[in-house]
């Protein structure tokens, strides 16, 4: 078994973007002289690789302990979409000229990821529209992951609520999608489980099986 890290580092003073504060990592001063160490961890919750929890865009949706392992877990499928990535806007062709087979997790590759780190990131990410979302659904998709910060620049709201509120699990923010491209692979996205959040971030790897 190979294992694919898709998860993107977090450490002190890396960016949430979108107006949320950054990352603080920081030793706790009294521990060292007491011969042990413990790091004040705090993270927005949706920072990195994160998951979208309904709550996220929905005022009754469920929050992130309340999410569904078996959708979490499971076959999917990398997406090309790099070709059209430049053009901004992923479309319902592009999507269907992308995937000739459906399981219900599909991660969507556009390249963005090489941006972490940089402000370009949170600022001309590609974008997925409303009804691209629509068609997603309709194909059965329970799962939806992309190397972008977030789903779209231009239609945020209801591109998420389109996915959140027919039960899609959102996962933003990963990385190295290219290394799965025409392989079968098993995705594990296993978000922190905090009680009553939005969304919360998220060790996601891919399971490639020799």
């Amino acid at each position: 078994m190979r294992i694919h890290d898709l998860t993107h580092p977090v450490g002190d003073g890396t960016e949430a973007g979108f107006h949320l504060p950054p990352a603080t990592v920081r030793l706790w001063q009294p521990v060292p002289e007491r011969g042990w160490w413990a790091t004040d961890i705090r993270l927005p919750s949706h920072i990195g690789t994160h998951v979208d929890a309904p709550r996220h865009w929905l005022a009754d949706g469920a929050t992130v302990e309340a999410l569904d392992l078996d959708i979490l877990v499971g076959p999917a499928i990398a997406l090309d979409l790099t070709r059209r990535a430049d053009a901004q806007q992923v479309t319902v062709a592009d999507l269907e000229a992308a995937a000739p087979q459906t399981p219900p997790r599909w991660l969507l590759l556009t390249g963005w990821d090489r941006t972490f780190g940089t402000r370009e990131y949170f600022t001309a990410y590609p974008s997925l529209g409303p009804e691209a979302a629509e068609w997603i659904v309709g194909r059965g998709v329970r799962l939806l992951g992309v190397d972008m910060p977030s789903l779209s620049r231009t239609a945020n709201p209801a591109t998420h609520r389109v996915l959140l509120q027919a039960g899609v699990v959102v996962v933003e923010g990963l990385r190295g999608l290219a290394a799965l491209l025409g392989r079968t692979f098993v995705i594990c996205v296993l978000p922190l489980c905090v009680a009553g959040a939005d969304g919360a971030p998220a060790r996601a790897v891919a399971l490639e099986f020799e």
